[in-house]
């Protein structure tokens, strides 16, 4: 048994996100005022027998315990890993499994390709065009751009998902990557019109996405909360834990240099289409 299937057969996933917020039951499954954005009415469920969890409200976002755990602190997959075993009691001492570091390269390189992607859709679309200018007058020239390998996401539901399904990914891995928000009709795009900044480590390709946004003045939107990829898979069996003891994440730059660690996302002006 690996080290994450030892840490989610130990931890409950109600028992962990209990600690964050207060769960009601709701019939087989928990609900409550979703912890990631401002809400009146609970839209964030829980469920025991699939150990995940959504929120239904203007996050529509979900996962496992370890998710639970890297978007609430903040923190990537390994730092939620170390947090949950030592709450679990499970030593990660010694454990390598061959097969997980094999599916976390995949997972690595999906994110480079989606880099690439948004790369050159802000560079060559024509939906381009308005992030560029916006960028512009934010004073970032050509030269900034390229060496902080700055993107565009272009505002279609599949665009990124059938240009990466057509590299070799397949759905499964970038759900798992947090590139595709899973529904009852499949997985989507997570990042539409907005514009992408990579946030790079200091080890190489890329490992996690973020995401927030910006508006124009007469075109306000609810601003979302940070939406974070990963580069560990994700089990749908089970969902995300924290603990009560508080840690410091990585510190996470976007220099230009290093593997990607996260996203940065802005919305911009929406104008649909689905080819870069």
């Amino acid at each position: 048994m690996s080290a994450i299937d030892e840490v989610k057969s130990r931890i409950d996933i109600v028992d962990l996100v209990s600690q964050y917020v207060p769960l009601q039951r709701a019939g087989r499954n928990f609900k409550a005022r979703c912890p990631f954005h401002n809400e009146r009415t609970p839209s964030f469920i829980v469920s025991p027998d699939r150990q995940t969890w959504h929120c239904f409200g203007a996050c529509g976002t979900g996962g496992d315990m370890f998710g639970f755990v890297m978007k609430r602190e903040g923190v990537e997959f390994g730092e939620a890993l170390r947090l949950l075993a030592q709450r679990a009691g499970v030593s990660l001492d010694d454990r390598r499994d061959p097969q997980e570091e094999e599916r976390h390269q995949r997972l690595l390189q999906a994110n480079e390709s989606a880099a690439a992607y948004f790369h050159n859709a802000l560079l060559h679309s024509r939906p381009g065009e308005a992030a560029r200018a916006y960028l512009a007058s934010r004073g970032l020239d050509a030269e900034t751009i390229e060496a902080f390998q700055l993107g565009y996401s272009l505002d279609s539901w599949d665009a990124l998902k059938s240009h990466l399904t057509e590299r070799g990914f397949s759905e499964e891995e970038l759900l798992a990557a947090g590139l595709l928000v899973e529904s009852e009709r499949g997985g989507y795009d997570r990042f539409r019109g907005r514009l992408m900044f990579p946030i790079r480590d200091e080890r190489g390709p890329s490992s996690a996405s973020a995401a927030a946004s910006w508006h124009r003045p007469k075109e306000r939107r609810p601003i979302p909360p940070e939406q974070n990829t990963s580069t560990r898979p994700r089990r749908r069996s089970s969902t995300r834990a924290a603990s009560s003891t508080p840690w410091t994440g990585p510190r996470r730059r976007a220099d230009g240099r290093g593997r990607l660690s996260s996203w940065r996302a802005t919305w911009t002006p929406s104008r649909r289409t689905s080819t870069a």
